[in-house]
C-alpha cells in the first residue's frame, strides 16, 4: 500500500474524475489552478512524484492547468462495472491523516 494525505488523495482523485480519463488510455488529466492553492498543491504533487505515483507533471501552459497521468503503481485496467466509464480502477492506495 502506498500511503497518502488527504490534499494528495485530492490530486489523484481530480486526475481520475475529468473527461479525459473515460478515454480508456489511463488515469490522465489536470489540475486546474483555479480550484486549487497551488502554493500547497505544487508539494503535495511533487510528492505524489517522488512516490511514484505520477510519472511526471507537464510544465504549466496557457490553459491554467497542470497536466498529470498516475502510474501502474496505483492503478490498473478492470472490467469492473463499477469502473465501466474509466476502465481503469485505483488501487494499493491508503489515506492517512
Amino acid at each position: 500500500m502506498v500511503q497518502v494525505t488527504k490534499l494528495e488523495m485530492s490530486i489523484i482523485q481530480q486526475l481520475v474524475h475529468n473527461e479525459f480519463s473515460a478515454e480508456g488510455h489511463g488515469f490522465a488529466g489536470y489540475i486546474c489552478h483555479d480550484e486549487n492553492d497551488m502554493n500547497v498543491a505544487r508539494g503535495a504533487m511533487a510528492s505524489l512524484k517522488k512516490k511514484g505515483i505520477v510519472y511526471d507533471w507537464d510544465t504549466e501552459t496557457g490553459d491554467n492547468a497542470t497536466w498529470g497521468c498516475l502510474t501502474e503503481l496505483v492503478s490498473e485496467p478492470t472490467t469492473d462495472p463499477l469502473w465501466a466509464e474509466y476502465g481503469f480502477r485505483l488501487k494499493n492506495i491508503e489515506v492517512v491523516e
